[in-house]
């Protein structure tokens, strides 16, 4: 819409500026001079457009609309509730859609909103079973409802993880730190000295992990 206007500004002052240049030959030939000043400032504000700055002013707003639209999207990713309303709309239009669900519940955890999540998680891993995410997430859902607590049913679901994928870290984690919560010592190295092996040498994670298996170590 600006570039309209532009062009229509740009033609008026060729015109204006084109009358008064030719004034002096109108009063000698009359209106048959008149025919040519539409040419002339079609002329002057192509020429404008081609050699001018008109590529460059065209490229400045395209830039400019490009910001704004990436400003309103950042803006509405900013807002967590806009997002969960939206992502609620949308697993109500596709109750099958299980990334929508994974999403929902990412959101609703990330805002402690656990009974939620939970539910989410549930969909998400009840829709695709073979998604390792989707299963960490669910059961690390119920751990948290359980109050950092692990029953049978959250212990399961770690173990199927491992059956699955023998070097899932989250599964090895937190079957380690159930069997260290349980004085299972031996059990709770065993998956340390796996998950150690996954992590990067002289990183904090493994100097932890060594730290842990150390203790362990101490009271087996």
């Amino acid at each position: 819409m600006a570039e309209i206007y532009l062009i229509l500004s740009l033609t008026m002052l060729s015109l204006m500026a084109l009358g008064v240049c030719f004034y002096p030959l109108y009063r000698a030939m009359g209106l048959k001079v008149l025919w040519i000043l539409p040419l002339l400032a079609s002329l002057l504000v192509g020429g404008y457009m081609y050699w001018g700055g008109w590529h460059d002013w065209a490229s400045f707003e395209h830039k400019q609309r490009k910001l704004q639209e990436a400003r309103a999207m950042l803006k509405h990713l900013k807002s967590p509730d806009l997002l969960i309303k939206t992502l609620e709309k949308t697993v109500k239009l596709k109750q099958h859609d299980a990334k929508a669900w994974f999403l929902l519940g990412k959101l609703y955890s990330n805002q402690a909103h656990w009974l939620k999540a939970k539910a989410a998680f549930a969909q998400a891993h009840r829709l695709n079973t073979q998604n390792e995410q989707y299963t960490v997430y669910y059961a690390n859902a119920l751990w948290q409802l359980n109050k950092q607590r692990f029953t049978p049913a959250i212990l399961k679901l770690f173990q199927q993880l491992l059956d699955k994928n023998p070097n899932q870290p989250d599964a090895l984690a937190m079957l380690a730190m159930s069997a260290y919560q349980t004085h299972d010592y031996k059990q709770a190295i065993t998956y340390w000295r796996r998950l150690l092996r996954l992590v990067p040498p002289n990183s904090a994670e493994a100097q932890a992990l060594i730290n842990a298996i150390s203790q362990a170590e101490q009271k087996n």
